[in-house]
Order: structure tokens, then sequence, then C-alpha cells
């Protein structure tokens, strides 16, 4: 069939096929038309990419500004935290925690999963200064501090009555050392670590408050080194390190499973336990622990994240072992004898 005539200009067509005049159009259509009109003349007027304006001098070091507040400290930090004073010179960070533990839940660190606790020392001879800052899990607790625990005695004997002030950090020098942060699984582990240690139902429940499994699997570390494990003392050495666990976190409560990672280079070993207040007790135990099987320095614990495989491979030497299981291979298809249908043929 031949092609319909163009239409007329500025002329339509309604449901029915019939034309119909600009003028003689239902209103709503001409709002939309002339809507649509105005959309188009204004986003025709709007700059490119490629057309704006270079920033005023102004403009440009407000910018700047803006980037060196990225970059500084950032005051909101602060918020959770509170700076002590007057201290014993031999107070210890588990104490300060146990202390400030009344006010509220102590924020914990998302690698060690132990309270944020800051003891600091002179910078010339390193030793206590007698203040700290403790960090809480939610801001609320920072009044409750300052109003209960201000001009409170830290220790029976009354001699240290210590104060307590909102934190206020400022930085000092130039831009702030770039750190790794913390992944979100990390951030999650110890959010629940800190929930589990004031909500936990040690009932017939064996849950957090609402349902939430808590975490009974820890990892501890510098338990030995690689050295210890030549001139086949391996089996000795290793036997030695689960009796030594067995030992000290056999008294928290009941252990499931204890795996000793032998070629781990940090000395790992995980535990797992059967009630959440044995793991808890197990990283404030372990964590910082001097003397583990009369070793010098100090263990390390923490919650495991459920991902971090501690089985440490060797990949060159796996990498050198596939490249050999790869060349016997390719030799033994050159030796293979290819059947007559396969075989090239010259004609």
């Amino acid at each position: 069939p031949p092609p319909p005539p163009p239409l007329p200009p500025r002329r339509y067509v309604d449901v029915n096929g019939t034309f119909v005049a600009e003028a003689d159009l239902p209103g709503e259509m001409k709002k939309r038309r002339k809507k649509r009109a105005r959309d188009a003349e204004k986003a025709a007027k709007k700059p490119g990419k490629e057309e704006k304006k270079p920033p005023t001098q102004a403009q440009g070091k407000a910018g700047e500004g803006k980037k060196r507040k990225k970059a500084n400290f950032s005051k909101g930090n602060a918020k959770k935290w509170v700076y002590v004073t007057n201290l014993p010179l031999d107070c210890t960070a588990a104490e300060l925690a146990s202390h400030f533990g009344k006010a509220g839940v102590l924020e914990l660190d998302v690698s060690t999963h132990l309270p944020r606790v800051r003891l600091y020392r002179d910078a010339g001879s390193g030793l206590p200064k007698g203040d700290a800052s403790v960090c809480f899990a939610n801001v609320e607790s920072v009044g409750i501090a300052r109003a209960v625990l201000d001009q409170s005695v830290l220790r029976p004997d009354g001699l240290n009555v210590i104060g307590v002030v909102p934190a206020s950090f400022e930085q000092k020098g130039g831009a702030l050392e770039e750190r790794e942060a913390p992944s979100l699984r990390q951030r999650k582990v110890a959010k629940l670590a800190a929930a589990q240690a004031t909500s936990w139902d040690a009932g017939e429940n064996g849950r957090l408050t609402g349902g939430v499994k808590g975490l009974t699997i820890v990892v501890l570390k510098r338990l030995f080194d690689l050295g210890e494990l030549g001139g086949g003392r391996e089996d000795d050495v290793l036997k030695e390190v689960e009796g030594e666990i067995v030992k000290i976190c056999g008294e928290l409560g009941s252990i499931e499973k204890i795996t000793v990672f032998s070629r781990h280079p940090d000395g790992v070993a995980i535990v797992k336990f059967k009630e959440v207040d044995a793991a808890n007790e197990c990283i404030r135990i372990v964590a910082g622990l001097e003397g583990f099987r009369g070793r010098k320095g100090k263990a390390g614990a923490h919650f495991w994240d459920g991902a971090t495989d501690y089985t440490n491979r060797d990949a060159k030497k796996e990498e050198k072992e596939e490249e050999e299981r790869l060349d016997q291979f390719g030799d033994w298809l050159e030796n293979q004898e290819v059947p007559e249908e396969f075989r090239v043929r010259e004609e």
C-alpha cells in the first residue's frame, strides 16, 4: 500500500485518525506541550560541562578549605570520648575499662575487640603521665560518666580522685597519616562483641537480645614461633601449646574445639567455646598476656570474623608444583599415539 500523506504542519491526529488543529487540542494537552517547550528551552540555555565558568578566586579558596577539612582531624570523633586525669601511674587499661563500664558500654577496637582505652605516656621518658581517654559506644554515656564518675575514687584506698571531662581532640602537625580502614565485616564483629558484653542471655535461649547468635570463636596469636618447631620438636611444641590453652581456657567454660595452625608465622590457634561468656573472658585474659609458655612478649586474642583463613600456604611452592604437573601432563600428551582418523595426511 502507498505511504500515508504527510501531516500538515502543527496539526495532530486524534484517536479516531481525524486531523485536529493545534487550536482545537484539549486544554490538558496544550498545558503539557507548553511545559515540554519550556523545559526544552531551559535545558538549551544551560551551559555544558565544557562551558562552565572557572571558579572565582574566592570560590577557589573555599574549595581548598573544604579539601583541607576532609584531610584534617575530624572533631566529630571526640563525641564519645572522655578525658580522665589524676590516675595512678600503675593504672591499667583493664582497670580503667572496668571502672568506666559503670557509666555505659565501652566501644571495642575493631582489631583487638578490647575496650578503646588510651593511657598516655611521656614522649621523652615513656613513663605514664597519669591521664587517659576512654571511648563509649553511645554518646549519652559521656554525660553519665561526667555526672557519676567525675571526682570519684578509682581504688578503695581513696588516694586518687579522678577527674572526668568530655574529650577535646586537636590535630597537631600536618596531615594525618592514612591508615587502612577496617572492613565492614570487622566493624560488624566489633559491634556484636560490644552488644554481647551486656545483652547475652545465659539461660535456655543462649542468644543475644533479639535472637542474634553470639560470638564464641576466639583467635589466639603469638603463642609460639616457627623456629621452635624445627629439629623434630614440632609435635611436642604443639602439644605443649594446646595443653597451655586448655589450662587457661578450660577454667573459663566448655571448650568445643582447639585448632593450632603450625605454619602460621604469628603462632595462631583458634578456640571454639560453647558459652559466649567464656569467649568474652578469654579475650579479656589472654589479650596482652605476658609469659605464655614462658615466652617473651604479649599474646593476642580477638573474635574470629568468620572469613579469615589462617592456613598458611606457600604460594611459590604451590605455583612451582602446578607448573611441574602441567609439564608432566604435556609430556604425557606428546608420547600418546594419535588415532589413524586424526592423523595429518599429505595429498
